[in-house]
């Protein structure tokens, strides 16, 4: 192949592994179905909370790997009626924010040796 066909093909099959990529990666998390289930109703943010790590998903017949990790890229924000989750628009493009009540959070405190986290 020439080398100027492959720069003129290389962003654009790119982009289309992205997209692909990442729209994938929005389903197996489960993404589309909490942002369908719990729709953002643009409140106002009491507290935003940046660059945030998590995990969504369980594992499925489609995702028998389990989780999808959004490492350092979510954004939470916490509002009057629950607490708003958001993707950074690069690692997920049309993943829409979702806005969970609180009365449906629930949170588990874990330990690992000396390490504590929250589920």
């Amino acid at each position: 192949m020439n080398e100027n066909a492959f720069l003129g093909i290389f962003p654009f099959a790119f982009l289309s592994l992205w997209l692909a990529i990442t729209t994938i990666l929005g389903v197996f998390s489960g993404w589309r179905a909490l942002s369908d289930r719990f729709p953002d109703s643009g409140e106002t943010a009491l507290y935003t909370l940046h660059f945030q790590s998590g995990a969504l998903g369980k594992g499925s017949v489609i995702n028998p790997w389990g989780n999808v990790n959004y490492g350092n890229c979510l954004r939470f924000d916490v509002c009057k009626s629950g607490l708003r989750v958001k993707v950074w628009r690069i690692f997920g493009p049309f993943e829409r924010p979702f806005l969970v009540p609180w009365d449906r959070i629930v949170v588990e405190e874990r330990k690992i040796l000396f390490l504590r986290y929250f589920r």
